[in-house]
């Protein structure tokens, strides 16, 4: 390429693409290297027509609502879906064409470290056929920020490219790069982000779905830093007064819960005495008038039969004298789940005999055939009184719930439910759920390592 053209310049990362003219100081664009295909919805258009090629690229891509839908071209940071790419490539060319009036320039573009030579022939091949690219050239970008950024006469170097997904490290001696003692970690941004992700979400399990991906790389990117001395880290932050000093709360997304009754304890009181009011004055109005339909006669057993049920009722939620309210409570609650326990045994047992290839249902059907049998001189049925046993265990009648077992078990709950209600609505009156309680607290993770989104290639 000749140094007075200008040249389209492609710092093509796996985490974010930079695209802009050699003589420009600052990229024209910058999006994420991502590429999603939202699913088809037939309803919107009424001929029922479509466009197969409609691709939402980078930043346009809503990834917390499409996440399972997000593609990009790479493995790790080699191209290996030219497809994708192809896309990539589209968009970037028509956001910096304006139109008819498009003139290719030549392409430089940035490529990992020992890129396999099938995937820069891919390349070649979509920028020279599909878009006309007069000329490209291929490079390393950590080894285009040393040379840009390097002192005059400086040719001995360690660099340490820090990428989305790996980590190089690249000696120079002399000038020139030392490929034989080049390392590669599979260790980067990604890895490090999903780090923070999993350890948030096992800090604050009630917040699963408020902590997202997203949201954690905007903690990690805004909130995060790089330590010279680790344990010297730990140690200031072991003290109480730096801790208050430096630690950061992040609200999480909260809304206010709408509240139906914002009515105090007096005022229910309150109302609840001039419902019960209304109630007395009611029943004796109904009373009086009963009275005028029986000629005068107060009926005096009717009032007595009732004041006598509602101190049973109310005798039956009360332990017996010399037991504690708990320990009646725990006996009844072992008693209810005896019960339940039963109707649900009795339930599970009709269901496998209504199935045909349960045990008990070919058990029966084994005792059943051995009944039906008609073997003379073999019919000693009934000699032993456990021969009756038999019907028993063919029959369905023991199976079914008895009345009294139903009654018990109504009962039971009925006692638990009116002395768990006041409770509950204590708990109800005193828990507050307030926009503390959706806060993340913690100090800067000393782990992360990347706190500039430059750093992931």
């Amino acid at each position: 390429m000749l140094s007075n053209e200008n040249i389209i310049v492609i710092d093509n990362g796996s985490y974010k693409c930079r695209v802009g003219y050699s003589n420009s100081d600052k990229p024209i664009l910058e999006f994420r290297n991502l590429i999603a295909k939202p699913r088809k919805d037939k309803r919107k258009d009424p001929n029922g027509q479509t466009n197969e090629n409609v691709y939402q690229i980078g930043d346009e891509i809503d990834v917390d609502a499409m996440r399972l839908l997000i593609k990009n071209q790479f493995e790790r940071n080699v191209v290996t879906h030219p497809i994708y790419q192809e896309h990539i490539f589209d968009s970037i060319f028509n956001k910096l064409g304006t139109g008819n009036d498009w003139k290719p320039f030549p392409v430089l573009i940035t490529e990992p470290l020992a890129n396999p030579t099938y995937c820069r022939q891919t390349l070649n091949e979509l920028l020279f056929e599909c878009y006309e690219v007069p000329a490209v050239s291929y490079g390393i970008d950590s080894m285009f920020s040393w040379h840009r950024n390097k002192a005059e006469y400086e040719n001995n170097a360690l660099i340490l490219s820090l990428g989305y997904h790996t980590t190089h490290v690249m000696p120079i001696l002399g000038g020139k790069l030392k490929q034989k003692h080049i390392r590669r970690l599979n260790l980067g941004g990604y890895e490090m982000v999903s780090y923070l992700f999993r350890l948030l979400q096992m800090k604050y399990p009630a917040h699963l779905n408020a902590i997202t991906l997203t949201r954690t790389e905007s903690i990690f990117h805004n909130h995060c830093f790089i330590v010279r001395d680790y344990i010297a880290e730990l140690k200031r932050w072991n003290n109480i007064d730096y801790y208050n000093e430096n630690v950061k709360k992040i609200q999480l997304p909260y809304v206010q819960p709408f509240t139906i009754n914002t009515i105090s304890a007096e005022e229910k009181l309150k109302k609840r005495k001039e419902i019960t009011k209304r109630l007395i004055e009611a029943n004796q109005k109904r009373l009086k008038e009963k009275r005028e339909e029986n000629g005068g006669n107060p009926s005096g057993g009717l009032s007595t039969n009732v004041v006598s049920n509602r101190s049973r009722s109310i005798k039956s939620y009360q332990p017996p004298s010399g037991v504690s309210l708990a320990a009646w409570l725990n006996d009844i609650k072992r008693k209810h789940g005896e019960l339940l326990q039963k109707k649900t045994l009795r339930s599970k047992k009709r269901q496998e005999m209504v199935k045909r290839h349960t045990l008990a249902s070919q058990e029966r059907m084994r005792i059943i055939s051995l009944l039906a049998s008609d073997e003379k001189g073999t019919d000693e049925f009934g000699k032993d009184d456990r021969d009756w046993d038999v019907y028993k265990k063919i029959s369905f009648e023991n199976e079914s719930d008895s009345k009294t077992e139903n009654e018990k078990l109504m009962e039971y709950e009925n006692i638990l439910k009116h002395h768990q209600a006041n409770l509950i609505e204590h708990q109800q009156n005193c828990a507050e759920n307030t926009a503390e309680l959706y806060q993340v607290i913690g100090f800067k993770y000393l782990f992360s390592l990347f706190a500039n989104d430059s750093s992931f290639k």
